[in-house]
């Protein structure tokens, strides 16, 4: 029996937003890791201020761009790890 034509056209929107969910996912992992290497980076590496009301901000920005990144980090390992075990 041939195929629908609305079959296809369920089948290629399907796949079409499996590959976009495929790139958003690889994109925000890349940024998390980003974030998070930013943020491990010694403070060596940039020239602190010497004002120390925005040496504080600074570090208090690398704090937390390193933490955002090991959330987004964590959670494509687990998401990875659980997309497997599911198949």
């Amino acid at each position: 029996m041939p195929e629908r034509t609305s079959t296809k056209w369920a089948r290629l929107l399907g796949e079409t937003a499996a590959y976009v969910q495929d790139g958003v996912d690889w994109a925000c992992d890349m940024g998390c890791k980003v974030l998070k290497k930013v943020g491990d980076e010694k403070e060596d590496a940039h020239k602190e201020p010497t004002n120390p009301y925005a040496r504080t901000a600074v570090r208090a920005g690398r704090g937390m761009v390193r933490f955002l990144g090991e959330i987004g980090e964590t959670y494509y390992r687990t998401y990875e790890k659980l997309k497997q075990k599911n198949r």
